[in-house]
């Protein structure tokens, strides 16, 4: 195996050997508050400029409409959407600002995309 697919094996591995019982209940309870402060942000942050200016780019580029638009009741294109998402959950997101220290990042707005 080359080296540099051992970790993605070994998460994959983890991922798809867990248990959803093996989670303890305050795990899913974080997961829901993260869950509610990145869509919180997102929808405070849906009307930044930049925002404004990624959903005008999308326009010019066009492409399949296969991927919603958070909060503007549009779809664009799997990854243009995505980048418009996390832009939009970044523009008022203070998270760094906590002083809580995590491994990866708990916004994920490519989930939501379908």
């Amino acid at each position: 195996m080359e080296k540099k697919y051992q970790l993605t094996r070994a998460i994959a591995r983890f991922i798809v050997g867990t248990d959803a019982t093996d989670i303890p209940s305050i795990v899913y309870e974080h997961a829901k508050v993260a869950f509610l402060d990145w869509f919180a942000v997102t929808m405070v942050g849906k009307d930044d400029p930049l925002v404004s200016k990624l959903i005008q780019f999308a326009d010019l580029m066009g492409g399949y409409e296969q991927a919603t638009v958070l909060g503007h009741g549009l779809k664009k294109n799997v990854s243009t959407a995505a980048l418009i998402n996390g832009s939009a959950s970044h523009a008022m997101d203070y998270d760094d600002t906590l002083g809580v220290s995590v491994p990866v990042h708990p916004r994920q707005p490519s989930f939501l995309l379908y």
